[in-house]
């Protein structure tokens, strides 16, 4: 379910983002800007099916590597963050 709804999501992220003439009340433009490119990047990834694991492969040829559970790790966090956002900022998803 969770890439199904990031196929739709990931798109309309990008209209809003390319036709908004607003941001919510309580945000700058350019922290509503930034919050939407961090939607529009997990979504993109989610969409895709990539995972934490997936992103950071090119730093793990070794899942038991330090630098690769930094990565994984700060990329999970990311992540979560991104779709908290959405949820967060839901009702400030018009245009």
């Amino acid at each position: 379910m969770d890439h199904t709804l990031a196929m739709i999501i990931h798109p309309m992220l990008v209209q809003l983002k390319a036709t908004q003439h607003g941001y919510p009340a309580d945000l700058t433009e350019q922290e509503w800007d930034d919050i939407i490119d961090e939607m529009i990047w997990a979504f993109g990834h989610k969409s895709k099916e990539m995972d934490a694991g997936d992103m950071c492969r090119d730093k793990c040829s070794n899942f038991g590597d330090p630098v690769c559970k930094a990565c994984i790790n700060e990329t999970q966090e990311r992540l979560t963050n991104a779709f908290t956002l959405f949820g967060k900022y839901y009702e400030g998803l018009w245009d």
